[in-house]
């Protein structure tokens, strides 16, 4: 703090800046977070004391207060209810219509109750800092919301395989931003099919939403199929179909800090599936305000498969949606790898053909294609007179770059070959991605791993 005077704060001794500078910026929020606590129980939140006093702010004014409150809830069973404080004594009071950011209200908390449910309540850590203006917070609430800053990251699970321990998955710890307030969401270990660590969130009606604690990350039918969101009623799927369900970090405390949502239509092909749009859900009724999509989990369902739901995730797509208060993700640039699929077997014999195309992709959505990797092995002979040129091509048979060969490696071990490309392409025209490979010479019998290709797509 400088308490140095400057007489341009003087100009007038009754002037509100002299009084009172910060009424003039209307702060609003906590001073230290680390000073109080949340918690709720049975129907009652309350605001613990950490410290002897604790702070907020509210109009510019800054309040000092001793001691713990509580608030119970004032309406019937089965909504959401916000917190929050709207005096200068550190009065809780609860509604079930939230605050506007534009009103006097400092936000404290928000919950989630339903007492048929388990948990019975979800808790939302709303206490907000005096960090950040009122104008800030309510630009950055109603325009941006929620943002994935680091980490989370999926792994433990494997595709095309269809065993509960195949369809469950361990996320590494998150940060997340609501505006002002950090959260770290802690680790989650990879259950394998046993307890209940996954949340889910799946909705009842168009506008209203139920949640549960699950062995696997998705809601199914018992000895059935998993579940779909159709129109708002929990629908059981088919045999041979696909299924999205998408991965939202939230701000909810305990167990349902990552929760799962149900995709909200059923597809006869995986690349209609992948075409899903998160974008065009409305979020009506949702238990929380803040959260971002993280990931697109895709489903494929067989009868004759025997995990939990019938299924197999066929493919799992990274992304970075973050919600905002209408309901409409902000767009941003995601990362996710481009799936190959055989085409051609292997090994490519020079004198079999001129030319061999062992992979392709399909282009869903228009992208930029950003680097990539695979690894071969020539078997006896390989040098600068006897190698293979490979390309990267669109459907028209056009090189999206110049070949990368392989006369400088060594045969009869396997190489790693990486490349830059960062080439926009069009969903379109180009259609696909696909691997054309041609000889000079006699080079030995070619083997290829599939391409790991990087593509950034804004949406």
């Amino acid at each position: 703090m400088n308490d140095s005077y400057d007489a341009r704060w003087h100009n007038h001794s009754n002037d509100e800046i002299t009084r009172n500078p910060w009424r003039i910026v209307d702060r609003y929020g906590f001073v230290d977070n680390d000073e109080t606590t949340l918690s709720f129980a049975s129907s009652t939140l309350t605001l613990t004391a950490a410290t002897s006093t604790w702070r907020y702010m509210r109009q510019g004014i800054i309040n000092y207060i001793t001691g713990n409150k509580t608030c119970d809830l004032t309406n019937t069973d089965g909504g959401t209810y916000y917190f929050y404080m709207d005096d200068d004594i550190g009065t809780i009071s609860c509604a079930t219509a939230s605050w506007t950011l534009d009103d006097t209200k400092v936000c404290v908390a928000m919950v989630t109750y339903n007492s048929t449910l388990t948990p019975t309540y979800l808790l939302q850590d709303e206490r907000h800092t005096c960090t950040i203006d009122r104008k800030d917070h309510r630009y950055n609430h109603l325009t941006r919301s929620t943002q994935l800053v680091s980490g989370g990251a999926l792994s433990g699970y494997t595709l095309n395989t269809d065993t509960d321990a195949a369809n469950t998955w361990a996320i590494a710890e998150a940060l997340i931003a609501d505006e002002d307030l950090f959260h770290t969401l802690t680790a989650l270990s990879d259950g394998n099919g046993a307890g209940t660590p996954y949340a889910v969130l799946y909705r009842t009606a168009a506008a209203a939403w139920s949640w549960k604690l699950s062995a696997v990350p998705f809601d199914y039918t018992s000895s059935g199929y998993i579940n779909y969101d159709s129109s708002g009623t929990q629908t059981q799927g088919a045999s041979n179909k696909y299924y999205n369900y998408w991965l939202a970090y939230t701000n909810i405390t305990g167990d349902f800090r990552f929760v799962t949502i149900p995709g909200r239509a059923e597809y006869s092909s995986a690349a209609a599936a992948y075409a899903e749009d998160v974008r065009n859900y409305t979020w009506g009724g949702l238990p929380t305000a803040e959260f971002c999509i993280a990931f697109q989990i895709t489903f494929r369902t067989l009868v004759s498969y025997g995990s939990t739901g019938k299924v197999q995730i066929i493919r799992v797509a990274q992304l970075n949606y973050s919600n905002v208060a209408a309901g409409v993700p902000v767009p941003v640039t995601y990362k996710r790898t481009l799936p190959f699929a055989t085409y051609q077997a292997l090994p490519y014999n020079y004198a079999v053909t001129s030319n061999y195309q062992p992979y392709n992709a399909t282009l869903i959505d228009d992208c930029m294609l950003v680097d990539y990797a695979f690894n071969i092995y020539i078997v006896t002979t390989n040098d600068v007179s006897n190698y293979y040129s490979i390309e990267f091509r669109n459907s028209a048979g056009t090189p999206y770059t110049t070949a990368v060969t392989t006369a400088a490696l060594a045969a009869n071990a396997w190489n790693l070959i990486t490349g830059v490309l960062n080439i926009p392409v069009t969903a379109a025209t180009d259609k696909m991605v696909y691997v054309y490979i041609t000889e000079t010479g006699s080079p030995g019998n070619l083997y290829m791993t599939p391409p790991n290709m990087n593509i950034l797509t804004t949406v």
